[in-house]
């Protein structure tokens, strides 16, 4: 039982760890639920695409395959499915993670003492045999690595092709890389290793729309690809930005945070009222306040007067919500009214974002 627990929570935290808003190129699902002992795939009219009550829990999709834990009738497995639902491969790791830039991270564990990591192709090959100490998901073609006391970013071959000696990083975003020093300060390097951005700050998120988050004293703000600050310190937490928004958090009255949106320029668009949000995307962004979700344009106006009891991003046109009032199950267009409505489900997992919403 404990070992179940321990598999689902690795589940969904990479989940939320691993979001997907780049996969256009590709016919895609909206979404999985489940009800009962079944997962049940479906497309962006609504209409089922497959079930299986092999499937024991679901972990995202990226690049067209999506990562299931499964039922082989001998054993509970890692599996990647097809959006049609063809199970292209079985995996032997202990975990694996969703794949970016073709490639999955994979993890051998023998022991407690004893865990390596390695990469996988999108067929399920070893291309980079596990004997890795650490390492991290593939991004603009590197990934930060370390194997004995080696510490960089290795190519798809996983040669070192960049050394960072003392320093902690995780992935290129922008062609700059947030790095950590011996001293535990925050910096950017580009994808020669030359320092972009001096090593000052105690914290550092990654670049997105030519802006990242950066903490000084325990405060937030953000600085642009020169290391320039160009909205001051002053939050508790920061956000990427998406489509020039993004959210800021502050201590309300209650001590607890308090979330508000603002745009690239640090004007604040809201009042720093909402407890949660979800992403702003395409034009819209939902928050949450007083237990119900509304949807808000980009000048923190309401969009329509509608309020969920859940509620998840846009894309396409469509976003995930419930209905507060008459309990109602389904996805909503961007003008709140239903495009297609499906059974209570016991969970759903947008695997446009990857992101549970219900």
């Amino acid at each position: 039982m404990k070992k179940i627990i321990q598999t689902v929570l690795f589940i969904f935290s990479t989940i939320l760890a691993l979001p997907s808003f780049a996969q256009e190129s590709l016919p895609e699902l909206l979404a999985a639920y489940k009800k009962d002992s079944l997962w049940i795939f479906i497309d962006h009219t609504g209409a089922e695409t497959f079930r299986s009550d092999k499937i024991v829990a679901v972990g995202g999709m990226n690049e067209g395959l999506i990562r299931t834990r499964y039922d082989n009738g001998n054993d509970t497995v890692w599996a990647f499915f097809d959006i049609y639902g063809n199970k292209k491969f079985e995996s032997k790791y202990y975990q694996v993670r969703n794949f970016s830039d073709g490639m999955a991270l994979t993890v051998l564990k023998k022991n407690d003492y004893y865990i390596r990591y390695g990469y996988i192709d999108n067929e399920g090959n070893e291309l980079i045999p596990p004997q890795f100490a650490d390492a991290r998901d593939f991004h603009e073609g590197l990934a930060y690595a370390m194997l004995g006391n080696k510490r960089g970013f290795i190519n798809k071959k996983g040669e070192f092709v960049l050394d960072i000696a003392d320093r902690f990083s995780s992935k290129f975003s922008e062609g700059l890389a947030q790095v950590s020093n011996s001293d535990f300060k925050f910096g950017f390097i580009d994808r020669e290793g030359q320092t972009v951005v001096p090593f000052r700050f105690d914290e550092a998120r990654d670049f997105s729309e030519g802006l990242a988050a950066v903490n000084i004293n325990a405060e937030f703000g953000y600085i642009d690809r020169s290391g320039n600050i160009v909205i001051e310190p002053k939050y508790d937490l920061c956000r990427e930005f998406s489509e020039g928004h993004t959210f800021v958090a502050i201590a309300g009255t209650d001590l607890r945070r308090k979330w508000g949106m603002i745009n690239s320029q640090g004007e604040n668009l809201t009042p720093f009222t909402y407890d949660n949000y979800r992403v702003f995307s395409e034009g819209l962004a939902a928050v949450y306040k007083n237990k119900e979700w509304r949807y808000i344009n980009s000048k923190g106006e309401a969009a329509f007067n509608r309020f969920f009891s859940t509620a998840g991003p846009f894309k396409a046109g469509l976003a995930w919500a419930t209905d507060a009032t008459n309990p109602t199950y389904g996805f909503i267009n961007r003008s709140g009214f239903y495009s297609f409505e499906i059974e209570k489900p016991d969970l759903l997992i947008d695997l446009r974002f990857n992101i549970r919403v219900y």
